[in-house]
C-alpha cells in the first residue's frame, strides 16, 4: 500500500497472542490451541488472527525488538493484490476518494475504515502455522473480497519462510490487464530507514550495494522502483542490521521510507520503511496464484549471505507455458484465461498490441538467437521482437528486429537473430513482442515456448 494515515486504536501484538487459546479453541474441529507464534533459538514471529493472520511481530531473540510497523492496517507484513476496475465500486459502493485510484485491492489485514478481515481457518503444530482468511478491500468500507488468502509460515534459523496463495472467485469474469502485485508488502519501524539492495550488472559477486532514496519523488505515491538483479532488498538501521526479503519469483522491487528520518518511532508510530517484491501479473477471476518468500533477520552480511546461498541465478530467458503465464502479460490483447494449458492462447483485435515478458538479467551476445514456438491464424505479416536494456524502464524505439510469420495456424519455431542487431549489446532486462497488425479478422496467436540461446 501507499503511505497510510489511519491510527488503529488497538493493534493486537505479541502480548496478546495467548488470548488465541480462548478465541480459537475447538478441538472437535482439529484446530490447534497453540497461539499464533513460532520461535526458535534465533527469532520469534507472531501473527494477528484478528488481522487475517498478517505478520505483526518479528524479533531477534537477542533483544526482542519488534521490527514490524503496525501504525494502521495497511502496514504489517501481508498479502496484497491489485486488479481492475479502477475505481472499484461494487454494487455502487464508492471507495474512499484518496484511494480510488487503487482499484480492486484485497489485503490481508483489513480495510482503511478499520474493518477486520475474516479468519476462516487457523492451525499451528509448533513448526508451521496455516492461515486461511477472506480479505477486505482496502479502499472500501467493509467490503470482503470474492477470494481467499492462504499462507503457510515456518522458521529456519534466523529466517521466516512463507508460502502464500490467492484463490480468486470473482463474479466479474472479465480478464483485466496485468498490474503490479506486492509479493508481499513489508513495513518496518522508523529505526530501519536505510533501504538497500543490489541493482548492478555483476550480481552474486559481492559487488557494492545500492541505497534506495525516495526523498525527491513527488506525487501521491512517493516510492522508488528498481530491479534487483540479486532478487533481494532490506531495511536496515544505522548499524547495518534489520530485515531482508528474498523472492525468487521476481527481480522487481518497490519501496522507500515515509516520515522524517532520524525521528524515533515504534510499532504503532507513523514513520515506516517499506519494501515489496513486485511482479506484473494478470489475476483471472478464478486464478490460483502462488508465491514464496523468505524474511531474513540479521546483519547485511547475513542477509546477503543467505541470498547468495538460496537465490536463483540469472540465466538466459527461457519460458515454457505448460501451466502458467511465466510472468508474461499483455497490452491491448487477451488470452483465453485460467488455467493455462500448454500455451498462451491470445486474441488480438487491435494494431497496438504488446506481449510483454518479466524482468530478467542477461548479457547480450552476438551469437544469440531468440526462438518463439507459435502458431498464427489471421493476418500474415511481420512480428517485432524487442529487447529492454538494463537500467531502462522502457523498450527503446530502435531496439527491435522483425521476422515474418505465417498465418496458416500451424505451429513453427521461428528463429530471430537478435545477436546481429547493432542495438543488442551490453546487459538486457526483458523482451516483448509486437504481433502483425490486424486487418479484416482478429489474429489468434498460440505461443508454447520463448527462449534465447
Amino acid at each position: 500500500m501507499s503511505m497510510l494515515k489511519l491510527v488503529v486504536s488497538a493493534i493486537w501484538l505479541f502480548a496478546g497472542f495467548q488470548s488465541c487459546k480462548k478465541l480459537y479453541l475447538d478441538e472437535s474441529k482439529g484446530i490447534s490451541v497453540l497461539p499464533p507464534v513460532l520461535e526458535n533459538d534465533s527469532i520469534r514471529v507472531g501473527l494477528n488472527l484478528e488481522l487475517g493472520g498478517a505478520i505483526t511481530y518479528l524479533a531477534s531473540k537477542i533483544d526482542s525488538q519488534n521490527l514490524i510497523n503496525n501504525y494502521d492496517w495497511g502496514r504489517q507484513v501481508q498479502m496484497s493484490f491489485y486488479s481492475h476496475p479502477v475505481p472499484y465500486a461494487p454494487n455502487g459502493k464508492q471507495p474512499e476518494p484518496r484511494w480510488a485510484n487503487i482499484g480492486w485491492n484485497p489485503i490481508q489485514s483489513g480495510d482503511y475504515f478499520g474493518n477486520k478481515s475474516e479468519l476462516l481457518e487457523y492451525a499451528n503444530d509448533g513448526s508451521e502455522i496455516y492461515i486461511k482468511t477472506v480479505p477486505k478491500h482496502w479502499p472500501l468500507d467493509n467490503e470482503p473480497c470474492n477470494c481467499e488468502f492462504e499462507s503457510w509460515i515456518s522458521l529456519d534459523g534466523n529466517r521466516v519462510k512463507v508460502r502464500a496463495r490467492l484463490n480468486n472467485s470473482r463474479v466479474d469474469t472479465n480478464q483485466y490487464p496485468g498490474r503490479h502485485q506486492e509479493l508481499p508488502a513489508v513495513y518496518t519501524n522508523a529505526a530501519f530507514h536505510n533501504i538497500v539492495t543490489y541493482t548492478g550488472t555483476n550480481p552474486f559477486a559481492w559487488d557494492t550495494i545500492d541505497t534506495i532514496d525516495n526523498e525527491n519523488i513527488s506525487g501521491p505515491v512517493q516510492w522508488s522502483y528498481w530491479q534487483s538483479t540479486e532478487k533481494w532488498a532490506a531495511t536496515l538501521n544505522d548499524d547495518g542490521w534489520g530485515l531482508g526479503i528474498l523472492n525468487n519469483k521476481t527481480q522487481n522491487y518497490v519501496g522507500g521510507f515515509a516520515g522524517q528520518k532520524g525521528v524515533s518511532g515504534g510499532t504503532n508510530d507513523a514513520p515506516t520503511a517499506y519494501i515489496a517484491p513486485i511482479r506484473t501479473e494478470i489475476l483471472d477471476s478464478d486464478i490460483k496464484y502462488d508465491y514464496d518468500y523468505t524474511l531474513i533477520v540479521g546483519s547485511l552480511e547475513q542477509i546477503r549471505g543467505y541470498v547468495y546461498d538460496n537465490a536463483d541465478r540469472p540465466t538466459l530467458p527461457d519460458y515454457d507455458f505448460i501451466d502458467d503465464r511465466e510472468g508474461w502479460y499483455y497490452q491491448n490483447v487477451k488470452d483465453t484465461g485460467w488455467p493455462i494449458a500448454g500455451q498462451l492462447d491470445i486474441t488480438q483485435t487491435t494494431n497496438n498490441a504488446n506481449i510483454v515478458g518479466p524482468s530478467e538479467h542477461w548479457e547480450a551476445n552476438s551469437n544469440h538467437n531468440l526462438y518463439i514456438e507459435m502458431a498464427l491464424e489471421g493476418t500474415a505479416g511481420t512480428m517485432q521482437a524487442y529487447w529492454r536494456k538494463h537500467g531502462s524502464s522502457t523498450f527503446g524505439a530502435s531496439d527491435h528486429i522483425g521476422f515474418s510469420v505465417i498465418n496458416d495456424g500451424e505451429f513453427r519455431t521461428y528463429t530471430v537473430p537478435i545477436g546481429t542487431a547493432s542495438g543488442y549489446a551490453g546487459y538486457m532486462s526483458g523482451i516483448k513482442f509486437v504481433p502483425p497488425g490486424v486487418y479484416m479478422v482478429p489474429n489468434n496467436l498460440k505461443i508454447r515456448k520463448i527462449y534465447i540461446q
